[in-house]
């Protein structure tokens, strides 16, 4: 697949990816569904002009695959998963009473100190919003648990496999165009430190969130997650946030520690 080819096919999947909830959710407006086709078709030209560009541009590991599509995977799942959830709502499909049951079964797992899907209700519940705790309690839940299983699997799938399988012609600046360069023995201690980081802001990203949510006074309304397209993404976002970040964290840990390894 030629690169031309390949970007335009990257860019229809994220197109049809971010369109996907404005379609699918019930009492989107039409509005909602211009603003959606628009950030999907910016989103899109992104994608196209990135990997149809011969030289490295703003993403990660574009030249180590599977990394950019185990995460866009993850995000996927997450998406969906949340879309079908807001169907469910109302029973619009056959298995609504299974995703309601699990999220509910999971929200009650979830549900001790200090765990991020609790800290939800706590933070963004409204008392003029009764029904409010329990969406919320369950979207956080099922949204968080599947970003995590993913992030698990497929870190650890960086650690077990040969990933990045070309290693011998592994290039650290086409892979990582936004990393400083450095010279000797700094390579490997900058990239531990960066990963390092990663990990940190993906194990506090979650409660981040949370509290500047929380604090956002008259910006952020609490009451509009009760809409189902804010919903959707407004789970979305703070799940995969620290995926991101973590799955970032423990590419760049492997990459420094096969650097090490070579020395």
């Amino acid at each position: 697949m030629s690169r031309i080819s390949g970007g335009v096919l990257r860019a229809l999947i994220v197109l049809l990816a971010l369109f996907a909830p404005a379609v699918l959710v019930p009492g989107v407006s039409d509005s909602a569904r211009e603003v959606s086709t628009v950030i999907g078709a910016i989103a899109g030209v992104c994608v196209f002009l990135e990997y149809a560009a011969r030289n490295p541009g703003l993403v990660d590991f574009r030249f180590a695959p599977p990394y950019n599509r185990a995460r866009f995977a993850v995000f996927t799942a997450v998406l969906f998963l949340m879309i079908f959830f807001m169907r469910a709502q109302e029973g619009r499909d056959d298995f609504s009473g299974q995703i309601l049951e699990t999220s509910l079964g999971l929200g009650q797992r979830m549900d001790f100190p200090l765990s991020p899907v609790s800290m939800v209700a706590e933070m963004l519940g409204d008392p003029r919003a009764p029904l409010l705790d329990a969406l919320l309690r369950g979207a956080a839940a099922l949204s968080f648990v599947t970003a995590m299983v993913g992030t698990l699997f497929f870190g650890v799938l960086f650690w077990v496999t040969p990933w990045p399988q070309d290693r011998e012609n592994f290039n650290l600046w086409v892979n990582l165009p936004t990393l400083e360069t450095a010279y000797g023995s700094e390579v490997e201690r900058r990239l531990f430190r960066l990963g390092l980081g990663m990990i940190l802001a993906g194990a506090a990203a979650p409660y981040a969130t949370l509290a500047l949510a929380s604090r956002a006074g008259g910006v952020f309304d609490p009451l509009a997650l009760i809409d189902p397209l804010p919903m959707v993404w407004a789970s979305t976002v703070w799940a995969c946030m620290p995926m991101y970040l973590l799955l970032r964290g423990f590419a760049i840990l492997k990459v420094a520690w096969l650097i090490w390894r070579a020395r």
